[in-house]
């Protein structure tokens, strides 16, 4: 499922369902859900500032039903190399079978 830290850090944010996110969804986000119908599974990408001056990209996935799950954490040199690194995996995803359930922009 999802890590605590990760349920914490969700109740910070107002969610916005995709349909109201406009076309450009994936480029001010800081926040990606996606799903997979068919599988149960989720996967989410996350990009926040570090107290260095860099910038994390935090990307989170696991099981529905289990409600196990991982994290990992990767530091980006910008905002922009995140955001470029977090479009790449919307695609992947999407190329996987998973929808974007939930975009949140900061």
């Amino acid at each position: 499922g999802t890590p605590r830290s990760d349920r914490r850090q969700n109740a910070m944010y107002t969610n916005a369902p995709f349909h109201q996110t406009g076309g450009n969804q994936l480029h001010d986000s800081t926040r990606c859900v996606f799903r997979h119908p068919g599988k149960q599974r989720y996967y989410s990408t996350q990009v926040t500032p570090d107290l260095l001056g860099g910038w994390l990209l935090t990307i989170t996935w696991g099981s529905e039903v289990s409600r196990h799950g991982r994290l990992t954490n990767i530091h980006m040199d910008s905002r922009e190399h995140a955001m470029r690194q977090m479009a790449q995996i919307a695609t992947q995803r999407a190329k996987r079978g998973y929808v974007i359930s939930d975009v949140v922009s900061q």
